[in-house]
């Protein structure tokens, strides 16, 4: 079932993630490193408030919807509500920060940056009730249309001489336009309605810490670049930013594709199946998880330099070069925070656990870029983050097995990860070293050795279920 459901998901996330990629290489092509970089802290101030404000309610709505799924009318109608309401009190709140602050960039894009808060906050619940439905095709023609919609119109915007503004507003069309085309009968059947007193205690109770721990989280991946900003200037932060995004959106992208598949499978196996059946999903999960990330941080370092020469215009390359195994080592170390060890305070419904790994992971982050960047610019920066994550991490894995005794034990994930990462990074280089001088080739070359170097050790081991799934459909054609 995990096979099959990531391979839906693969299929739906891949031309949002090809589209991320070819946004980077355009905007870093039309935009200046200082536009850029006012762009990256929009966009990441945004994210922020879109966590604060939103995301507990999609959590509450993945979480809680298979319990009423034979049912949902009046649950969803609750979460219309509370979104509504959210909505409201994030409007007033960006409105009142735009008229207390005195820098003069954050109130010009105050408003457009609202617009975008909302739209976003409304396409992520449009995707969170997808993917809670078992609905992967949508979710991908959601997620699709959204990507493409959006670097149009925001290259051609660019292309007019809008500047920083101009992919701001092109992910806000992007978002607004996904739902409308694709997303109706699902805000349809998110028509407010009442919410019981007691469901809605029960959900803040559920939601109120998984909205710290983002939050928290979004200091790790996000305070950098407003610290560069304030430290430095613009243009290093959208240096740092191109870099950061290229090797962090890689592999994440990759663990997003699996949690997003995995996540309901566990929830459902859980509430439906039992104990059994969730502890067998959670170890599936977890050889996926980590061995996806392990292997594919090596490959990545590997194919490293040839990537940024590509992807990146001239005047981005050397700093990414600079950060770029430091992003991805840190982005393998948030993806198994993220994907699958704080999935046992969710499960558990013991989300204020995830606060406390979060939390010192945050302070560690802020403490080191205060104290790294002014000496080592963006390379501080990229120091600051892998620590941040590494405490974060550690505390995850070590509080998460007692909150949800069925979790597998990290030793025994990693006798499958391991080996399965040393195959892949092996058929890497190897195939990378017959490229020659071509960075496409090397590119090519490289990410396909990459691929059979897993796909042996996978089927050695057994990952996803794929060795099983293969034999019972010979078994099958051999029946019949």
């Amino acid at each position: 079932m995990l096979l099959k459901h990531t391979l839906y998901y693969f299929l739906s996330r891949g031309v949002p993630g090809i589209v991320s990629f070819l946004a980077i290489a355009v905007y870093t092509r039309l935009l200046e490193p200082g536009e850029f970089g006012i762009y990256s802290l929009v966009l990441t101030l945004v994210s922020f408030c879109n966590v604060v404000f939103y995301q507990w309610l999609r959590m509450v709505l993945g979480r809680n919807y298979p319990a009423h799924r034979d049912s949902p009318d009046e649950f969803l109608a609750g979460v219309g509500t509370l979104f509504l309401l959210t909505t409201a009190v994030a409007g007033v709140a960006v409105l009142v920060a735009a008229l207390l602050t005195e820098d003069a960039t954050m109130r010009q894009f105050a408003a457009i940056a609202l617009a975008m808060l909302v739209a976003h906050a409304a396409f992520d619940l449009v995707l969170a009730l997808a993917r809670a439905m078992l609905k992967p095709g949508l979710y991908g023609l959601l997620l699709g249309s959204k990507s493409v919609l959006a670097l149009a119109a925001g290259a051609l915007l660019a292309l007019s001489g809008l500047g920083a503004a101009a992919p701001i507003w092109g992910l806000t069309v992007g978002y607004a336009l996904a739902i409308v085309l694709f997303g109706r009968k699902l805000v349809a059947g998110m028509r407010p309605g009442q919410v019981a007193r007691a469901d809605l205690s029960a959900y803040l109770r559920y939601g109120m810490p998984l909205t710290a721990a983002f939050a928290l989280s979004w200091v790790i991946s996000g305070s950098d670049r407003v610290i560069l900003t304030w430290l430095l200037d613009e243009a290093a932060t959208g240096i740092y930013a191109s870099g950061y995004d290229l090797g962090f959106q890689i592999l994440t992208l990759v663990l997003v594709v699996v949690n997003t598949a995995a996540y309901p499978l566990v929830v459902n196996a859980l509430e439906r199946k039992g104990e059994d059946a969730a502890r067998r999903q959670l170890r599936q999960n977890g050889e996926a998880i980590l061995s996806l990330a392990l292997a594919g941080a090596a490959c990545l370092v590997i194919i490293g330099s040839p990537l940024i020469e590509l992807v990146l215009a001239v005047e981005y390359r050397d700093g990414a070069k600079s950060i770029f195994l430091l992003v991805v080592v840190s982005s393998a170390l948030a993806g198994i925070k993220s994907y699958y060890f704080d999935i046992a305070f969710q499960l558990a419904r013991a989300t204020h656990w995830q606060v406390v790994s979060v939390g010192v992971a945050a302070v560690v982050n802020v403490v080191l870029n205060l104290l790294l960047i002014p000496r080592f610019g963006i390379l501080g920066a990229a120091w600051a983050t892998v620590a941040a994550y590494a405490a974060a991490l550690i505390i995850s894995v070590l509080t998460g097995r007692r909150q949800f005794g069925l979790m597998p034990a990290l030793s025994s994930l990693l006798k499958s990860a391991i080996p399965i990462s040393a195959l892949a990074a092996l058929g890497c280089w190897a195939m990378l070293g017959i490229a020659g001088d071509s960075t496409v080739l090397a590119l090519v070359f490289g990410l396909v050795g990459a691929a059979i170097g897993y796909l042996a050790g996978a089927l050695l081991f057994n990952t996803f279920g794929i060795r099983s799934a293969i034999w019972s459909r010979l078994g099958v054609r051999m029946k019949s």
